[in-house]
């Protein structure tokens, strides 16, 4: 990797952190239901 391409990973890492950080907090989230949701979504698309 170049130090360009680190660069921009680094600028793009921290830009995506700083929207998280302005994001909703989520009141009712249930981790067992959103990993099952994440499984269907990612490890079922074959």
């Amino acid at each position: 990797m170049t130090n360009k391409q680190i660069e921009n990973k680094k600028e793009k890492l921290i830009k995506e952190l700083k929207k998280g950080e302005k994001s909703e907090f989520v009141k009712r989230f249930d981790r067992n239901t959103f990993i099952k949701d994440l499984h269907k979504k990612h490890i079922n698309c074959k």
